[in-house]
């Protein structure tokens, strides 16, 4: 039962039923579930809860039903899914039938990989969540491409919309596994692919996600950093086993053994099994087109090497400083110890000749576009909590080339993009010698990574859902990336990766889809 589609129906001894409230849902008369009051403060912020409804083209519910107000659609008699684009054929096989401008009509996706996109109840599907609006928009991008199928039996992967949120992670999981038979089909593939995706949002994502107590996945007492062993390997953030993967902005990969054994994690994030995404524009660090159109070297004459770029390396940002008496920043974990890698560049590069360090608490303000245009290397460090680097997006446009001190780190779509020959990566270890390493790239050197950077960077931007701001073809997008990453994943003999989807030249990938 879907129990006021607040909970799932839970089977009880001498068959009777229960049901089990999810997080943000209570016990009701008549043993249904009723949101909480803090789902009830949330239900008009449409901003932060995402209580819209999908409109793939253009119309709500795909014009086949209607929108309750909060992120779930109400189908017609004949239609049902996410967004209401299911109904049955003549032969009574699923079909997508979507309204609208470019609408398509078929049973199976075009293209591999197979995306079936399930519905979930709105608690699990809408409410409020870190750059849940980021998820929205892929999941409506999926529901439109030709990737997407009718039928689940025929399924590369499993699409659960709605972001990952602190509370209510283990309730989706659960919840899915439960009601539908393609979480345990999966689990027993011999292939070990992880087939569920959903988005985990903010700086500190999967991980932080699973800090609420009603997961139970921390182990009481821990702080969070000793995962439960209770929680099923193929749900808990940490296992090896997991079912489900991630799409996130953090790629630190930091999952480590304590000396019981016990697996500890802060980030959690799985190589290989997750897939760091690009941000959207418009939030710090990542400006909209307009702003990086207005000063780039893609737009503008601006010298990339010689007469204005003399200084070497540009960095300004502050650290966290260590309070006495309190644990390391980040869940106790021996990776994120103070002091942070932050401040190992204060203290060992602050009056390195031909480097400009600023401690942006302490040090005067400076502007960090211009620093940009005027440095051939741009640090890209962890945030000050180790959450995500972007800087990169930024800094590539103004022709600063990236370096990378990321403890364990994974990039955007590194299973496709050759970041080893357009950025450097330089160990927390290593930054005493920073200045030596830099300067073993010559001028030829570094005008070649700015090439791959240019060539690279349409992977690194949904232009086909926000927006092309370079000209790029929005065809061959970071959509494009994803699809590419998820397809090649499958072990099928029929799937061929091309050549130059794993060339470490970038510039082999330019204005060709990385997936055939």
């Amino acid at each position: 039962g879907w129990c006021g589609g607040l909970g799932a129906c839970k089977q009880m001894a001498k068959g009777k039923s229960k049901c089990s409230c999810f997080h943000g849902a209570v016990p009701a008369p008549g043993g249904i579930c009723e949101k909480g009051e803090s789902q009830r403060r949330f239900r008009n912020q449409v901003d932060l809860d995402g209580a819209l409804c999908p409109n793939p083209h253009g119309r709500e519910c795909s014009g086949a039903g209607s929108c309750d107000g909060n992120a779930f659609c109400k189908c017609s008699a004949g239609r049902w899914g996410y967004d209401c684009a299911h109904a049955l054929d003549s032969r009574g096989l699923p079909k997508i039938v979507a309204s609208g401008n470019n609408a398509q009509i078929r049973d199976q996706a075009a293209s591999r990989p197979r995306i079936y996109v399930y519905t979930l109840p709105p608690l699990l599907s809408g409410g409020p969540g870190f750059y849940s609006d980021v998820w929205a928009a892929i999941t409506l991008r999926v529901l439109v491409s030709k990737y997407r199928t009718a039928d689940p039996e025929h399924a590369d992967y499993y699409w659960m919309p709605g972001p990952l949120r602190v509370g209510s992670a283990v309730d989706k999981f659960k919840y899915v596994k439960q009601r539908w038979p393609y979480w345990n089909a999966s689990v027993t593939r011999a292939d070990g692919i992880a087939r569920h995706v959903t988005y985990a949002g903010w700086e500190l994502d999967p991980g932080k996600i699973f800090s609420g107590a009603h997961n139970a996945v921390w182990q009481p007492g821990s702080k969070m950093g000793i995962l439960d062993p209770q929680i099923s390997s193929e749900i808990n953030v940490a296992s090896p086993q997991r079912e489900w993967i991630s799409l996130s902005h953090n790629g630190m990969s930091d999952v480590q053994a304590s000396k019981g054994g016990r697996l500890e994690c802060g980030i959690c994030f799985q190589g290989r099994k997750d897939v760091v995404i690009p941000f959207k524009p418009g939030i710090i660090d990542i400006p909209k087109c307009e702003a990086l159109r207005a000063r780039s070297i893609w737009t503008h004459d601006i010298p990339r090497e010689g007469e204005g770029r003399d200084t070497v390396f540009f960095f300004a940002g502050s650290h966290p400083l260590p309070k006495p008496g309190k644990q390391p920043s980040v869940r106790g974990l021996r990776l994120y110890a103070h002091p942070h890698v932050r401040a190992d560049i204060h203290r060992l590069h602050k009056q390195t000749p031909n480097f400009k360090v600023v401690n942006s608490l302490l040090d005067e303000k400076v502007d960090p576009v211009t620093w940009m245009l005027k440095s051939q290397f741009c640090w890209v460090p962890p945030g000050q909590r180790y959450g995500d680097p972007r800087r990169h997006l930024l800094s590539a446009s103004f022709g600063c080339i990236p370096v990378f001190t990321l403890p364990n780190g994974h990039f955007a779509f590194d299973e496709l993009l050759p970041w080893k020959s357009m950025a450097v990566m330089v160990n927390r270890s290593d930054l005493p010698n920073l200045p030596a390493i830099l300067a073993k790239y010559s001028a030829a050197d570094r005008e070649r990574m700015r090439t791959q950077l240019r060539c690279a960077w349409p992977r690194l931007w949904f232009s086909s859902i926000y927006g092309s701001c370079f000209g790029d073809n929005p065809r061959f997008d970071a959509f494009d990336a994803l699809m590419a990453t998820l397809r090649y994943r499958i072990k099928d003999p029929a799937i061929v990766k091309p050549a130059y989807a794993s060339s470490t030249d970038a510039c082999a990938q330019t204005d060709r889809p990385l997936r055939l």
